[in-house]
């Protein structure tokens, strides 16, 4: 996702493999520290720019997704 994303930022080549080595630390992190069956993330792309939010959830609530949505929005 994180590498889709960067390449519709117009990342450069070497930004795009950054991104990818990012993404598989994120990755690795959140492997090792959630316990969760859902983790909602989300994306904002602007030009040469990405932002990411994650958030850990027992349970998938439309309802306080929407409220990060809107929060993201922000960003």
């Amino acid at each position: 996702m994180l590498c889709a994303a960067a390449a519709r930022a117009d990342f450069s080549t070497d930004g795009l493999a950054d991104t990818e080595v990012l993404a598989e630390a994120i990755v690795g992190q959140c492997e090792a520290v959630l316990d969760a069956e859902y983790l909602p993330a989300l994306l904002a792309i602007a030009p040469r720019s990405l932002s990411l939010r994650v958030r850990a959830a027992r349970d998938p609530d439309p309802a306080a997704l929407a409220g990060t949505a809107a929060e993201a929005s922000r960003c």
